[in-house]
């Protein structure tokens, strides 16, 4: 009986964690999640422009970027969920850019993104230091 219930008790929570995720991202419509729209910020790409999926359904975050620069050699873009107001974020990892400035990534969300309001995208140096760059170029607004 001991199991059933903490079986149970672990099914509520995730329920719970998955609902508060939706209410936190703007609480979805649709069945695959709440999209999130990046903003360009860096001048250098005015025309940059990027859309994200949370998806509650498969613990996943669906990133679509266009009119970014071609990643450069020695240099990557680094997508990041941050906490505003504080300096907490978590890297959900590097991709590249070709030439045609389009990107598509998905990558699994370690952290419920209830508690990261912002979505960011950054150049970051390939240096194998797990810090931002300072160098953020796409951005969504706080949920």
């Amino acid at each position: 009986l001991r199991p059933v219930a903490v079986g149970l008790a672990a099914v509520a929570l995730m329920a719970a964690g998955i609902g508060i995720g939706r209410l936190a991202w703007g609480g979805g419509g649709g069945t695959q999640g709440t999209e999130v729209a990046l903003n360009a910020l860096d001048p250098a790409m005015p025309g940059a422009t990027g859309s994200a999926l949370v998806d509650a359904r498969d613990g996943r975050l669906h990133l679509q970027v266009a009119g970014l620069a071609p990643s450069r050699p020695g240099s990557h873009y680094e997508l990041w969920l941050i906490r505003p107001g504080t300096t907490r974020m978590v890297s959900l990892g590097g991709f590249r850019v070709p030439a045609t400035g389009r990107a598509t990534v998905d990558v699994d969300l370690p952290v419920s993104p209830a508690r990261y309001r912002l979505i960011d995208v950054s150049v970051e140096p390939d240096d194998g230091v797990p810090t931002h760059s300072g160098r953020s170029v796409l951005r969504s607004r706080p949920a």
